[in-house]
């Protein structure tokens, strides 16, 4: 067996190791198991960390065609629950900073890379376990969640959700898919479709073009404040648009702030009502197993 046939199966058994271990239920908590990046695990090629001290409310963070990471302005915490597939209340430790201090980050996968969503996450736990010296341990507890299934027993689709075309299936396939709010997502009105690729989350509108009903469920977890698990059998894409009267007062009329750009209607229902209506879904009460995370230790990062 002569070198590149050796390095050809090598990456080949990371790859599917990457397949099997990351993200196996996004709903119920991601794989936690390695507290430190492994060597074989693929990492950034090239990456910049620096503090954001200019101010400012708007934080995005989005994956650019060919593996490129971009955050502004965004705390530590945010990417640590990117990385892990976990909800802001399944996190506890840590300091102050990881929500108070805000970072700009640049990353870019190797050349040639599989860039997809799991692969992306793979290298964020790396680069936090390098230059974070993030350390963690896991809890499971059994908790109450919601199973995200169809209102209908014909499981007929609400008029706000429709099966992604083939067009935007390929490009998400080539691994150009969103990490997040896209810069763009300013200019999105609220009866505009939404395009392939992008995630809107805030305020009182859910959107996505060309997203799993896994990655969907993830959305409702932090505002039910509880893990929603996908039941509906769905497999592939879809594009959604859930507009609903939101909680807590946020989001609403004279808002201030990047939820500013998800305003819709006022005329909306609230969230639990929204689902089924417009998406032809509902949650549905149940008790599951949790994982809950404890960060054992973190550093700040050093600039470059």
């Amino acid at each position: 067996m002569n070198r590149h046939d050796r390095n050809a199966r090598r990456n080949g058994v990371i790859w599917a190791g990457v397949a099997l271990a990351a993200f196996v239920s996004l709903t119920a908590g991601a794989d936690l198991g390695a507290q430190t990046a492994a060597p074989q695990e693929p990492r950034f090629e090239v990456m910049s960390i620096k503090r954001n001290t200019g101010g400012g409310a708007g934080s995005m963070m989005a994956v650019q065609p060919g593996g490129r990471v971009s955050v502004r302005n965004l705390p530590v915490q945010q990417v640590i629950l990117r990385a892990y597939g976990i909800q802001s209340f399944q996190l506890t430790g840590g300091s102050d900073w990881l929500q108070g201090e805000r970072y700009d980050i640049e990353a870019k996968a190797p050349d040639g890379a599989v860039v997809t969503a799991d692969a992306i996450n793979v290298m964020l736990r790396a680069m936090l376990s390098d230059r974070f010296k993030l350390k963690m341990r896991r809890e499971t507890r059994e908790s109450a969640i919601y199973e995200l299934v169809f209102a209908r027993s014909d499981r007929r689709f609400g008029e706000k959700l429709r099966q992604t075309s083939a067009d935007c299936v390929a490009q998400r396939n080539r691994g150009t898919e969103s990490g997040g709010s896209l810069p763009d997502a300013a200019r999105v009105r609220g009866e505009d479709p939404i395009p392939c690729g992008m995630v809107m989350s805030g305020g009182n509108r859910i959107a996505a073009g060309g997203e799993t009903m896994r990655r969907f469920a993830t959305m409702l977890a932090p505002r039910v404040q509880r893990i929603v698990v996908d039941n509906t059998g769905l497999t592939g894409l879809y594009d959604f648009d859930l507009q609903f009267l939101p909680d807590q007062g946020y989001g609403r009329a004279g808002a201030d702030g990047p939820v500013r750009m998800y305003l819709v209607t006022a005329d909306v229902p609230p969230l639990l009502t929204a689902i089924q209506e417009q998406l032809g879904l509902k949650l549905q009460p149940a008790r599951g197993a949790v994982e809950y995370v404890v960060i054992e230790s973190i550093e700040r990062p050093s600039e470059n």
